[in-house]
């Protein structure tokens, strides 16, 4: 993650102690233009402004991470934070920048309430429902990738996208993979047939319970039509 870390200045990793100014960092404003947040460094740690109001500070925040809700009341981004009792242990075994990554815990902080950001993440996107109700994020484990809605961890898998939302707000979808060299779509946690190709930005959604995705089978490029129903996943080529 392109994160803004304090965190390895800390600990004799640099002796440079003096107080500096506040620093902002990034300005985000709200889609409906009324709110605005700020990430802001003290040289120690990072934290963000909303309206005025400082929030928790951080040992890193990632800037490409923090998000307005559609409707502009709900902020979420991604962070770091030092157990400093941890790399003090590590730190005694002299694992140095090693140790450090290890005590360092990732969050996903929606609405000020820390989730769990696991390992970390391949993207920084975090994406929120149309109707600003839902929070949804890619995280891996030990080189396991699976989607997070609500704080809710989903099947493991060696490879999973960004999710998407369908425009009611109360479906998701995204393209994973088991083994990397073939893909599927999981809609509401159904999978469909594994194709060779089926990049994730060309899935969307083409009404509340239908999912249309460019995939390739048998060498060839398909739109494949994906349907839910009460009994299943329904699939059908339609180019």
């Amino acid at each position: 993650m392109k994160l803004f870390d304090i965190f390895k200045k800390k600990n004799n990793l640099n002796d440079d102690t003096s107080i500096k100014p506040d620093i902002i960092i990034e300005s985000i404003n709200s889609p409906d233009q009324n709110h605005t947040a700020q990430l802001i460094t003290n040289s120690k740690k990072v934290f963000i402004v909303v309206d005025g109001k400082k929030g928790k500070e951080y040992d890193g925040i990632s800037p490409e991470s923090i998000v307005f809700s559609p409707d502009s009341s709900r902020l979420a981004f991604r962070a770091k934070k030092l157990d400093e009792q941890l790399y003090k242990q590590y730190k005694a075994k002299a694992l140095g920048l090693l140790g450090l990554e290890k005590a360092v815990k990732k969050l996903v902080v929606v609405d000020e309430k820390e989730l769990d950001g696991y390992d970390g993440s391949i993207s920084e996107a975090l994406i929120f429902s149309p109707n600003s109700k839902h929070l949804a994020y890619q995280a891996f484990i030990l080189g396991r990738e699976f989607v997070v809605v609500d704080g809710i961890k989903g099947k493991d898998y060696r490879m999973a996208s960004t999710p998407v939302f369908g425009p009611d707000s109360e479906h998701l979808a995204y393209v994973a993979s088991r083994n990397g060299s073939t893909f599927f779509a999981v809609f509401d946690g159904k999978e469909s047939q594994e194709c060779e190709e089926m990049p994730w930005r060309n899935i969307e959604f083409d009404g509340p319970t239908t999912l249309i995705a460019s995939v390739t089978l048998n060498n060839k490029a398909y739109k494949l039509r994906l349907e839910l129903t009460g009994i299943g996943l329904h699939e059908n080529i339609i180019s």
